[in-house]
């Protein structure tokens, strides 16, 4: 990695930026994995609140007592890293500390976990990037739904760790490898998903959205295209935001919008070696860039 890509990754943005808490980060395992569980220990996703299975309760306890006034999917509540780690201390002034109660937990999902996990690496002088994609969880083949991670840079080892820090999915008990460092394979960068159902090399309809709405194929690949360009360039949007001229358009994009998107896409999957060139598509291309939103949706 090069000294300016390096530098990006050890800057933060509007929702990594630790205000505050950067010297609170700092006194955080510097161990990968022991960290990556200890992020794990201050969350619990809403799926686990909405389909509760009592396997899961030896991490987190009685799932029923998470309190019935709380929202079951506090996403919209805590967008920035340190909103998310204010909240944590109000519900234990431990901060972050392992084997905590439902009660403790913040009910954010895997956005949410991997902006966390950004915005600590960073403090620690540890360059670390957000990536949106889609991921089998049943490693069966059948369905990716969507789901975001960290890459953690490793010194000793010259790479990217590709870190899963949102919740106790036992990889290694179960498929053979650790959650602190998923293999390429087993995680669907939006990049080459889209160019793959581009080029009829995937199956459109492997790829889902988890909106509930059933969105599959481009229409869910676009969502996560745009989420990890923009977090490539440390702007970890949230879910509901999207460039204003593909906000709900899919349909009437053109065929030279959809070329335009695969060029991005094609730098993407190298976001190292094509690093100047996302910055300058990044730099020029505006409508990449002006978003909308349900709350912000523009004429």
């Amino acid at each position: 990695m090069n000294e300016q890509t390096h530098q990006h990754y050890l800057s933060t943005g509007t929702y990594t930026n630790p205000g505050s808490y950067g010297e609170y980060f700092k006194t955080l395992p510097d161990d990968i994995p022991t960290l990556g569980m200890l992020v794990c220990g201050q969350v619990v996703h809403p799926s686990i609140l909405w389909f509760p299975s009592p396997y899961l309760e030896k991490y987190y306890g009685p799932l029923a007592d998470y309190p019935f006034e709380r929202m079951m999917n506090e996403d919209e509540l805590f967008l920035t890293a340190p909103a998310m780690v204010a909240e944590i201390f109000h519900l234990d002034k431990r901060g972050f500390a392992d084997k905590k109660r439902v009660s403790e937990r913040l009910a954010v999902s895997c956005r949410h976990a991997s902006v966390l996990m950004a915005s600590i690496c960073k403090a620690k002088g540890i360059p670390c990037r957000c990536r949106a994609g889609f991921i089998d969880f049943l490693h069966n083949g059948s369905k990716c739904g969507d789901h975001w991670i960290n890459q953690v840079w490793s010194d000793q080892e010259g790479r990217w760790l590709n870190v899963d820090a949102d919740g106790y999915y036992e990889y290694e008990n179960r498929f053979g490898f650790s959650q602190f460092d998923m293999p390429a394979d087993k995680f669907h960068f939006a990049a080459q998903t889209w160019l793959g159902i581009r080029q009829g090399k995937l199956d459109p309809a492997r790829f889902e959205y988890q909106d509930g709405r059933g969105t599959c194929g481009l229409r869910a690949v676009i969502i996560y295209l745009f989420l990890d360009f923009h977090a490539l360039m440390n702007n970890e949007l949230f879910y509901t935001f999207a460039p204003k001229y593909a906000y709900d358009r899919f349909d009437s994009l053109r065929e030279d919008d959809l070329a335009e998107i695969d060029e991005l896409a094609s730098y993407m999957v190298d976001p190292d070696g094509n690093f100047t060139k996302l910055k300058e598509i990044w730099d020029s291309k505006n409508r990449f860039r002006v978003l909308t939103s349900p709350f912000n949706r523009l004429p």
